[in-house]
């Protein structure tokens, strides 16, 4: 058996340690994503032979793995995968699957093997240069909102997240969210979420995160993380009442972005269609797929 036990805020930085060892540039493979839907999930983890397992069960008595990760074997990581799921008498599934590693997975597992597509949770990813210069016909929307917001709102500022401001952000999503937050229990959650992060932002993260001031009041902020070459955007959170404030948010977290970045992840739009076209409308160079993968035992 392997000896999964639940994720806290003291197993952060060994954790993050093994997910820059993969290249996959998918979300779940990152820690500020992993921490804040690990209860949703209800996620717990365990490091074998140098390998991190990830193992979700979502309102299931099944048990959904991530693919390992690590500088250990990835083969014998899968082994004691199937030995593991063998041994409790069921298959084993995995979950958001990248695309590389689903060739893996075939090739390792061969038949009877099922895969299905899950395109509500397909990464959006996009080059940084792209969303810092927002150049040519293609980015005439946002930058004519950037534009506009730039005439009416001259005093706004853009400022990185620090211990000055951070309790400014947390009073201002502690309005913004009750407001802003649709029924359903994955907003709910992911708005728990957040509210979370931001307590602990300063605590175990290497995340990197920005404000955006108008009128000397907060109205919005992104906070995202960095691993090898790509920004991943894991929230961004905007009034409305400021016309062209989440454009603001795309392009200067882009521009923000270290010189060693060339990719920006701004994650899935979870199948609602408002959000499906305003991250179609940055142009993405690729749609990260992701799969649900069963192996027979």
């Amino acid at each position: 058996m392997l000896p999964f036990r639940k994720i806290t805020l003291d197993d952060i930085p060994t954790i993050e340690k093994y997910l820059s060892f993969q290249d996959y540039r998918t979300s779940e493979y990152t820690i500020a994503g992993i921490y804040m839907w690990r209860n949703f999930y209800d996620m717990s983890f365990c490091i074998v032979s140098e390998m991190l397992f990830i193992k979700m069960t979502f309102r299931s008595e099944t048990p959904y793995f991530c693919i390992p990760v690590g500088p250990g074997d990835l083969r014998q990581a899968l082994a004691e995968l199937r030995n593991c799921c063998q041994e409790q008498k069921h298959d084993l599934y995995f979950a958001a699957v990248p695309e590389q590693a689903k060739n893996i997975l075939e090739e390792e597992f061969g038949t009877p093997i099922s895969v299905e597509a899950t395109r509500d949770w397909y990464d959006y990813l996009y080059l940084r240069d792209d969303l810092a210069e927002l150049k040519g016909k293609k980015f005439k929307t946002p930058r004519n909102h950037i534009n506009k917001f730039k005439r009416t709102y001259t005093d706004y500022i853009f400022a990185r997240i620090d211990e000055s401001n951070i309790e400014r952000v947390r009073e201002f999503y502690t309005e913004y969210a009750p407001e802003n937050t649709p029924e359903g229990e994955f907003p709910e959650a992911e708005s728990e979420a957040v509210t979370e992060f931001l307590q602990d932002y300063f605590n175990k993260f290497s995340s990197i995160g920005y404000m955006l001031e108008i009128h000397g009041q907060v109205a919005g902020f992104a906070f995202g993380e960095i691993i090898n070459d790509t920004l991943f955007v894991h929230i961004e959170k905007a009034s409305l009442d400021w016309h062209g404030s989440y454009q603001i948010l795309v392009n200067g977290f882009a521009q923000e972005a270290p010189e060693t970045v060339k990719y920006i992840n701004r994650e899935e739009d979870v199948g609602i269609e408002g959000l499906r076209q305003s991250k179609l409308s940055y142009n993405p160079i690729e749609l990260l797929a992701k799969y649900t993968i069963r192996v027979k035992l």
